[in-house]
């Protein structure tokens, strides 16, 4: 109840319209009216019925009932040989006290995070935990990344554009970053990188002291399951077992960071707010 009086008045216009295809929550909307919004919307993007947005959806919706479902169920099989091999490759980087095997474990769990992320899209559902498998928590990356990210990508309301400042600034706006945050961050980057992980479990925990109220739920136990399992299988080794799960989690924070921000998100030919649009890639003459 009190996050819903935290939100009252949110316009979630984007949120709603990309959420629902179908027509039936659109539907229920006069049951809760109001009256009409006061202010002007944060962003300008339209959804007129016979406008682009809305006669997508419903070439969309036309089309679910044909959807190929053999991709998701390959999707499926991926995640679970992914966890299978964190499983497998801990055990081993443990019983061999190999860091050589502990990177495979690390790859493999940068991995089912990776692989995790398409299944917190997703109504609620097992697969979605595996992405807390090393302290992220798929309830806060349902609003950071799903909501936020990829209603706004790039632009000043993603929220992970804002998340890394003042430290990685990915806007290019001069005024934004100075000398040092601009070309030091070649060389602190990868220590944030390597800190994703953690940082966001502790966030958390400062979180819950600072505001009086508890952020952790049952599911941040998750990250606890990887030691154990080592545990169960190599009792006689806890000290092995706190150093390897410790350079697991880092080193697969490092891969998740090096893939997901500078690879993936961010790359120098990826479009964000302030960029001049690539008309001639699109083939668009700009005179006209």
């Amino acid at each position: 109840m009190t996050e819903t009086l935290v939100l009252q008045g949110t316009d979630i216009t984007e949120a709603f319209e990309t959420h629902h295809i179908s027509q039936r929550a659109e539907q229920m909307l006069p049951k809760f009216y109001v009256r009409q919004a006061t202010q002007p919307r944060n962003v300008r993007f339209t959804f007129h019925e016979h406008g682009f947005y809305r006669t997508l959806k419903r070439r969309i919706r036309e089309q679910l009932d044909h959807v190929d479902p053999a991709p998701k169920v390959h999707s499926r099989r991926i995640l679970d040989a992914l966890l299978g091999a964190v499983l497998v490759t801990a055990y081993l980087a443990v019983r061999h006290e190999s860091f050589a095997i502990g990177l495979i474990c690390a790859i493999c769990v940068n991995a089912t995070i990776i692989a995790a992320h398409n299944f917190l899209h997703q109504r609620d559902n097992w697969r979605m935990y595996a992405f807390n498998i090393a302290f992220l928590s798929y309830r806060e990356w349902r609003v950071s990344h799903v909501i936020s990210h990829h209603l706004f990508p790039n632009s000043v309301l993603d929220m992970e554009i804002s998340s890394f400042e003042p430290f990685l600034c990915y806007l290019p706006w001069a005024d934004l970053k100075n000398s040092f945050q601009r070309y030091g961050s070649w060389f602190y980057g990868p220590f944030i990188y390597g800190s994703i992980f953690l940082s966001e479990y502790l966030k958390r925990l400062m979180d819950s002291f600072s505001q009086g109220k508890n952020r952790f739920h049952l599911d941040d136990v998750i990250p606890f399951l990887l030691p154990a399992f080592m545990y169960a299988t190599n009792p006689d080794r806890v000290a092995v077992i706190l150093q390897m799960w410790l350079f697991v989690v880092l080193i697969a924070s490092f891969f998740f960071g090096l893939i997901g921000l500078s690879a993936g998100h961010h790359h120098p030919k990826a479009l964000h707010s302030g960029d001049l649009f690539p008309y001639v890639t699109l083939g668009i003459d700009r005179a006209k």
